[in-house]
């Protein structure tokens, strides 16, 4: 396996990326962007921006623009990723195409994310979506060789979207119901996705930052949201109507 690049070092690596991407995902563009749900402080706000940049190539406005969307038409011909509507394998596979498709009326973006106005950021490397994705695979490249990197990669994304099918698609096929909400929880999946998960418990409350509900529901997000608390690079904030603004459920 040493022959074509792969060993222990580039799983070790690739998992570490995918969970450096989840956790940002789920700290700063899921709860603190898109549901308001915690405010962090602005030097892990730039961090968690800069991870965004360097290993996933979203366009925060556009993700947080996509899932306020998805909340306030989750399951019908409106919610841009469905799998009950696109597919579950659509959603799984061709998320970026979705979130594009979603975010073609600009006007649409800018009023769904008035509370993230452009900043001078956007205008830097930040704004060139997959800039940072390649210099970090020349960085993976100069340090482990082409081989070896490409395996990262390889691994890393595949992790990613094996991420998303849970929490997207597995997510919101037809399942129990928690406070009136169609979807699953699937607590056996939270602990390698931030608590993301645990999805059905994030649409019966958007506006709450903590997802598990007992002791069985592991929330990994959460416990990384009380270390930055009491670190005071965080603060976290109940559900309010507020948040239910923010996260698209009201006008």
């Amino acid at each position: 396996m040493e022959k074509i690049g792969l060993s222990g070092s580039t799983l070790v690596v690739s998992v570490c990326i995918s969970q450096i991407v989840f956790y940002a995902q789920s700290l700063y563009l899921h709860r603190c962007l898109a549901h308001r749900s915690v405010d962090l402080h602005p030097t892990v706000r730039l961090l968690f921006r800069l991870v965004i940049w360097l290993f996933f190539g979203s366009d925060p406005r556009e993700w947080v623009a996509t899932h306020r969307l998805h909340h306030r038409f989750a399951d019908t011909d409106r919610d841009p990723h469905s799998p009950l509507i696109a597919g579950f394998w659509t959603v799984a596979l061709r998320g970026s195409r979705l979130v594009k498709e979603a975010c073609r009326d600009r006007a649409e973006v800018h009023r769904l994310t008035k509370d993230m106005p452009p900043d001078p950021l956007e205008r830097m490397p930040f704004g060139r979506r997959y800039g940072g994705i390649l210099l970090t695979f020349v960085v993976i490249v100069v340090a482990m060789g082409p081989l070896p990197a490409l395996w990262v990669y390889v691994l890393a994304v595949s992790q990613i979207l094996a991420g998303t099918a849970v929490v997207n698609g597995l997510g919101h096929l037809p399942g129990p119901e928690v406070s009136g909400h169609v979807g699953r929880n699937l607590p056996v999946f939270a602990p390698f996705t931030a608590g993301e998960a645990l999805h059905a418990n994030h649409h019966a409350k958007p506006g709450g930052s903590k997802l598990g509900r007992n002791w069985r529901e592991v929330d990994p997000g959460w416990w990384a949201i009380q270390v930055l608390a009491f670190l005071r690079l965080a603060k976290k904030k109940t559900a309010t109507k507020a948040t239910e603004v923010a996260a698209g459920q009201t006008a």
